[in-house]
């Protein structure tokens, strides 16, 4: 528990984000088989995506894209300061690059942030970036 005496829960912090997850199929395509098929290789594509992404969490990987299966913070990945980099900003790329923050590709130069899961950053509800909504 935090100083205060109460958990800091993610989900009702405003630094929580979560993928929208989208609304592919409808009721009229899901009665034609075509629209079956398309919906469960859909439904399995995304199982294999929650499973890599359950193995680049239990890896420690870092995620340089918004994940689709886990709540991440907006507090902690540092959008900020890769918009300031990617412009030219050498002090916010030093910082980013000190912070472990996010990554450059060697090849374009491209800089991508490392979304920081709400699952690492606050593994015991005493999260100091914790903002209720």
């Amino acid at each position: 528990m935090n100083a205060s005496g109460g958990l800091h829960v993610c989900i009702a912090c405003r630094h929580h984000r979560v993928r929208a997850k989208p609304d592919l199929f409808s009721g009229a395509e899901l009665q034609s088989a075509g629209g079956l098929k398309a919906r469960t290789e859909w439904q399995q594509q995304e199982k294999q995506h929650a499973e890599r992404e359950a193995q680049l969490v239990a890896s420690g990987g870092a995620f340089t894209y918004e994940p689709h299966h886990y709540a991440w913070c907006a507090a902690y990945t540092r959008h900020d300061l890769v918009q300031r980099a990617a412009s030219g900003d050498q002090a916010s790329l030093a910082e980013l690059m000190q912070q472990g923050g996010a990554t450059i590709s060697p090849v374009t130069g491209e800089i991508t942030p490392i979304y920081a899961l709400c699952l690492r950053m606050n593994p015991r509800g005493t999260c100091e970036r914790y903002e209720p909504r």
